[in-house]
């Protein structure tokens, strides 16, 4: 079956470009010829600034992670018009929209339809996976709202990544939706073991951060935490920014890299709801920072879900913390959990993909 998936655009969002992955190689193993569908912001609605500089990370700055992005998707070119997708959508039998927060209205301005599928052509299924939100309510004019509960009555299955996705589809569009896993817990560590670097680092102990937010904060948060558990702290992010107006240029090294980040950590700190996965996957003990601008919805039910919900602090709540308090984390019951949740995900999506045209 000719299937396309339409998430975010792949850039330098280490979670975007695994979840992607991790559905690709899913759908793969199920027999289909699977297409990434590169859906980028309209040509008129960028002005030659941000081509300019759009051009110049994508050439320069991000090559590294173009590459990587090249040798591990089947990606098409970036479409950056409504022909353009329609165009290239022709021929599929079937589109997944998901994961990440492709639903999220800030996240999909000016294209806000398209990721509801408005696109497709006739005999074409329509499937949402692991959409989420990312925020706990709904934002959109009443346009907008009525245009979207029409696309989704045209879709024959609808999962969400959170349990306020589930109650947003219902109460803001009329639709019933299914809670299912990320796409990255579609499979077990193993599967990313794969992934790392050839040439691996020995595990050292190390506390391993990835932060998204108040990055100046966060240094003297980290140093004390390194000192309290006594840890060498390492990242593995930008590795210099350099700010010009409302642009930044930064290089980032590649996924692997940040798979054996996690891979080699004896413990976590992140804001990032995939940072959290991972140390799920790879069982780490860690602890989330609030991040409010990252869609903290998401990560509550993520903890919530496993049973984890006071691993979610505040910085105060984090240093007074006991060493031991932060460093043992059994994981037993949250494995089986993970397992039971990869299995209920992978019926749904078996299911969905089987499910008759309307």
């Amino acid at each position: 079956m000719r299937t396309g998936i339409l998430t975010l655009p792949l850039h330098c969002n280490y979670g975007g470009i695994l979840q992607a992955y991790a559905l690709q190689e899913f759908l793969r193993k199920e027999g289909h010829e699977v297409t990434v569908l590169e859906r980028q912001r309209n040509r008129t609605d960028e002005n030659l600034g941000s081509r300019l500089y759009q051009c110049l990370c994508k050439q320069v700055m991000h090559r590294n992670m173009q590459r990587y992005i090249h040798n591990h998707l089947h990606c098409t070119p970036p479409l950056r018009s409504e022909k353009e997708l329609i165009q290239t959508a022709s021929s599929l039998e079937t589109v997944i929209v998901g994961s990440d927060q492709v639903w999220r209205p800030d996240m999909i301005k000016g294209v806000e339809t398209n990721y509801f599928l408005d696109f497709t052509p006739p005999a074409c299924r329509k499937i949402a996976y692991a959409a989420s939100f990312g925020v706990e309510t709904w934002k959109g004019s009443l346009t907008l709202t009525s245009r979207i509960r029409e696309l989704l009555s045209q879709f024959q299955s609808i999962s969400v990544r959170e349990q306020e996705g589930v109650c947003l589809c219902k109460e803001i569009f009329g639709q019933e939706a299914i809670q299912v896993s990320d796409p990255t817990l579609l499979f077990d560590r193993s599967f990313y073991e794969q992934l790392l670097p050839a040439t691996q680092s020995s595990p050292d102990d190390t506390l391993f951060y990835y932060l998204l937010g108040n990055k100046k904060a966060h240094q003297t948060l980290v140093r004390s935490l390194s000192e309290k558990l006594g840890k060498r702290a390492y990242t593995v992010n930008a590795e210099r920014e350099i700010h010009l107006g409302k642009f930044t240029f930064a290089r980032f090294p590649t996924p692997d890299k940040w798979l054996e980040g996690f891979s080699r950590a004896g413990f976590v700190v992140t804001d990032s709801f995939h940072g959290i996965i991972f140390s799920l996957l790879f069982n780490k003990p860690f602890v989330a920072l609030k991040n409010l601008s990252g869609g903290l919805s998401r990560i509550t039910s993520l903890l919530e879900r496993y049973g984890l919900r006071s691993r979610l602090m505040e910085r105060e709540e984090l240093l007074s913390a006991s060493p031991d308090a932060l460093l043992s984390l059994p994981y037993d019951m949250v494995n089986l959990c993970i397992a039971e949740d990869r299995k209920f995900s992978s019926e749904f999506l078996r299911h969905a993909l089987s499910t008759p045209l309307l």
